[in-house]
């Protein structure tokens, strides 16, 4: 299975694109984001339920997991800012 950017709880909280925007949030720091560089985002619960289908039937292949929405990083970062409240 290929991932696509997982969004939702990082444990380590050093996994990757989103957990740094958030960290330069918290700090009140900017963080440069781009406009061109697109990604189709997957929330892990999604994420969750598409493994249990994979695992659960069988299934053997490669299969790429990834959200239905393309978004700039500039646009995920949007969303970090709104659900943490962050300053804008």
């Amino acid at each position: 299975m290929r991932i696509s950017l997982p969004m939702g709880i990082s444990y380590s909280g050093h996994a990757g694109a989103i957990d740094w925007i958030q960290s330069r949030f918290k700090q009140d720091k900017p963080a440069t984001l781009y406009f061109d560089e697109v990604r189709t985002p997957q929330y892990t619960d999604c994420m969750n339920e598409l493994f249990e289908v994979l695992l659960t039937n069988n299934m053997s292949g490669l299969y790429h997991g990834g959200g239905q929405t393309k978004m700039s990083l500039y646009e995920i970062a949007q969303v970090v800012n709104r659900l943490g409240g962050y300053n804008p």
